[in-house]
């Protein structure tokens, strides 16, 4: 409202309106200058802190120093001695892990957005492993009888492609999960279905290990069993408590564009091996392998510094002191079986370790 008609809307009220529009003009410019002071306080608090603060208040470098509060770049388990990717790191989960191996079997969480390939890589992980049970390798290392969980959050979906698409693996070993809700609420905050499906998943593995002379529809291998436990598809904030998983893989897709791994988030930063998959559709979609590569070394990396508009930036907000490293990522095409190898390799190798750690 200009002067002139708010000079006429005032001469048209009657005395009193006229001292209650003014007083609450009054209190108005009264709040303004009080908000105005406040401002100044907080303005000068913060001067004061930044000197204390390794990061800048506000702009790219955070907020007020606290070593308590975390960001999407922290680790679950917090500052420590060990690169979070180190076996040494993989170690110390493991001795705090509440079940013993044969109470549960080794647990491979496998998460990752919708349409990933999560569960063709899972199929994919069946025919390769499944058919090796009561096999040795060439080194005479025992391959560990397979079983696997799948959630979904209203269906039996991934389950029953499972059960359709392979012979090797009976549809007794493959545990449907149904999480009612969004998936990474039972994969994360309440894990209890998907520990109940695994540890009855182990349990009827090991009634099986008696019957020596049941084909493969019973595996009979000594070694603990090893569970793939596929998340339902999520976002990248979806990463798997370290009281279900012991080992954990991401499935991104490069349909989903470059951009993927710079975003970050807990599937992308902390799990022990990136999978990206889908890189035969690299071309078609416009995608940058080589941006994915240096995005995703540069987003899973433990302590590195580097350059960001001049300022030294650390990605390790935990202040862990081991020496920086990049957690693994591996560039595959589930479909076409490339880096299949890598991964099933990967995988078993940390569940050797572990194993031999139980029993050292």
């Amino acid at each position: 409202m200009n002067l002139a008609r708010r000079s006429s809307f005032l001469a048209t009220m009657s005395p009193l309106t006229v001292t209650e529009a003014t007083a609450g003009l009054s209190l108005s410019s009264a709040h303004s200058a009080n908000n105005h002071k406040l401002f100044e306080n907080f303005s000068s608090h913060a001067k004061k802190k930044s000197h204390q603060n390794p990061w800048k208040i506000g702009g790219r470098n955070n907020s007020i120093y606290n070593p308590s509060r975390r960001s999407h770049y922290s680790y679950a388990d917090g500052p420590g001695k060990h690169s979070p990717f180190s076996d040494e790191a993989a170690m110390e989960r493991y001795s705090k892990r509440l079940q013993t191996w044969d109470e549960r079997g080794f647990t491979v969480g496998i998460g990752g957005p919708v349409g990933s390939g999560k569960t063709a890589l899972v199929l994919a992980l069946i025919k390769r492993l499944a058919s090796k049970t009561n096999t040795t390798t060439t080194t005479g290392e025992e391959y560990p009888p397979l079983a696997v969980v799948t959630n979904d959050i209203f269906t039996q979906e991934d389950a029953q492609f499972l059960w359709k698409n392979q012979d090797v693996l009976s549809s007794d070993y493959i545990k449907a999960v149904e999480t009612g809700g969004c998936p990474h609420a039972a994969i994360r905050e309440d894990v209890s279905a998907n520990l109940t499906a695994c540890e009855d998943l182990t349990r009827y593995l090991q009634k099986t290990k008696s019957k020596s002379a049941a084909g493969a529809d019973a595996p009979s291998s000594s070694l603990p069993p090893l569970i793939l436990c596929e998340s339902g598809g999520d976002n990248l904030a979806a990463n798997f408590s370290s009281e279900l998983a012991d080992l954990t893989l991401y499935v991104i897709d490069v349909a989903g564009g470059d951009k993927v791994p710079r975003k970050g988030g807990p599937g992308i930063t902390q799990s022990d091996l990136l999978v990206i998959n889908k890189i035969d559709l690299a071309d078609a979609v416009g995608a940058d392998l080589g941006v994915m590569r240096r995005d995703a070394d540069r987003m899973r990396s433990s302590g590195s510094k580097e350059e960001e508009d001049g300022v030294a930036h650390s990605h390790d907000h935990d202040h862990n002191t081991a020496a920086p490293t990049s957690g693994p990522t591996v560039f595959a095409s589930v479909k076409n079986e490339t880096a299949l190898d890598d991964i099933e390799e990967y995988i078993l190798d940390k569940y050797r370790k572990a194993v031999a750690l139980s029993s050292s």
